[in-house]
């Protein structure tokens, strides 16, 4: 049956739509902070090369006419063609973000019915309906809301191959992930991961998954890497990689010299070479990364040490700074406001919980966060009983984007956005599975 003809389905569309929507309205009449609480220090990043875009038929580097390497297009033509529609780059962008969040429960709804039923595919919805943190990064000129779209997507097709082995949900699959990629380039390994993944799980399928996973994936990923080599000599998909890999140390660098964070970043900025911009990219890279090699030797026990308090950032996480800004108006500390929204460096910020509505918002939103992910991971783990294949593709691809969104100071919740709707999928089938003990349990009592 269509979702469609699912009548729970289709109202619960409607009524997340009109949500949406007042939200906005709220947002844009009654919020103090107006279309600042939808910026952020990273936005302009892709705002420029969407606007040098349309103007210039190329993309840019922020502030400059150097090629786009640091970020990929997907997301610059995203917000390019919304521009182009309707002349604006925030309540725009807001709004297309918001109809994708509820459209992204579609793809929610078919992996869920094709997991575990109509009725998991109910709840899954309505637990990715509720989701504060889609909520909150959907008024976010970010590209985390495209790419989970686009990745939901994908995880229906690749949960269809899995189950039916056909062609035709192999390469939507192919394609989905692909574009994905071009939004955040943070999927680009997962291609890999996910050729592995159907070759070991799909043994006799071989061929298939050359021809319609692997050959078109190639192409279409492939074809940035030609751009890149053609304009500036790089043949890499990305510099974002090697960039993030020495300035994440920001925070160790902080530590040994006594500095805050703002200011280890100036310094890690001031130890590269004088010439440093006027080198091509590949030059930068290997910059990028011997500096990095090098913090990491030095700091790789300060990295362990930390790191589950950054995986539990990013599981647990629920972006509160940002919510509290939609929900709220300007927060107390402005000095901190941009910093403090993107890159997230304390577990909790408590400057931003002085009053009770903030306190009511933080605790609805973390037990929210917590029955998901503990009912998420249950669910998985009971799935494994009766679909072994598809089980094992949504427990790695839980993992694949929790690990790497978890391997920085930086981490939380806007970098569980890739997996929170597989987690809501899972938690769906844990609440179904514990009604039907439940039920079974009175039978016998009766």
């Amino acid at each position: 049956m269509p979702c469609f003809k699912d009548k729970f389905f289709c109202s619960l569309l409607v009524l997340l739509l009109f949500f949406k929507a007042g939200a906005l309205v709220c947002l844009y009449f009654c919020n103090p902070l107006g279309e600042q609480a939808l910026i952020f220090p990273d936005s302009l990043s892709y705002i420029y090369p969407a606007q040098t875009w349309l103007a210039y038929g190329q993309f840019w580097e922020a502030v400059s006419a150097n090629p786009l390497l640091l970020r990929t297009p997907g997301y610059p033509v995203f917000l390019g063609i919304i521009s182009l529609l309707t002349g604006n780059l925030t309540w725009a962008v807001a709004a297309v973000q918001n109809i994708l969040s509820v459209l992204l429960l579609i793809p929610v709804y078919l992996t869920a019915r094709e997991l575990a039923g109509q009725t998991a595919a109910r709840i899954s919805t309505v637990l990715a309906g509720i989701s504060v943190l889609y909520f909150s990064l959907s008024f976010a000129v970010l590209s985390e809301i495209p790419c989970t779209f686009l990745l939901a997507w994908f995880m229906y097709f690749a949960v269809r191959f899995l189950h039916t082995t056909r062609t035709r949900p192999l390469i939507a699959a192919a394609v989905c992930l692909a574009v994905a990629v071009y939004v955040r380039p943070a999927a680009y390994y997962f291609t890999l991961v996910t050729a592995l993944l159907f070759f070991v799980l799909q043994t006799s399928s071989w061929k298939k998954i050359l021809l319609g996973f692997t050959a078109p994936l190639l192409l279409l990923v492939g074809a940035w890497h030609v751009r890149n080599f053609a304009t500036t000599g790089y043949a890499g998909f990305s510099t974002v990689n090697a960039y993030n890999f020495y300035f994440w140390n920001e925070d160790f660098v902080a530590r040994q010299n006594g500095f805050s964070v703002p200011q280890a970043h100036e310094w890690l900025q001031e130890r590269l070479p004088q010439n440093f911009a006027a080198m091509t990219a590949g030059e930068q890279v290997k910059i990028y990364r011997f500096l990095g090699a090098l913090l990491l030797k030095a700091g790789w026990k300060y990295k362990l040490v930390h790191a589950p308090q950054w995986a539990a950032k990013t599981l647990l996480g629920v972006n509160f700074v940002h919510t509290s800004r939609l929900l709220l108006g300007a927060p107390t500390d402005e000095t901190q406001l941009a910093f403090d929204t993107l890159n997230q460096t304390k577990s909790v910020h408590v400057s931003y919980l002085k009053s009770w509505p903030a306190k009511l918002i933080f605790g609805l939103s973390f037990l929210q966060v917590l029955l998901v992910v503990i009912l998420g991971t249950t669910g998985l783990a009971a799935l494994y009983k009766s679909r072994q294949k598809a089980a094992v593709f949504l427990m790695v691809y839980c993992l694949y984007f929790w690990t790497i969104g978890s391997v920085f100071f930086g981490a939380y919740a806007r970098f569980r956005a890739p997996f929170e709707f597989v987690l809501c999928i899972g938690a769906a089938i844990a609440i179904l599975r514990l009604g039907k003990r439940l039920q079974a349990k009175r039978q016998r009592i009766n």
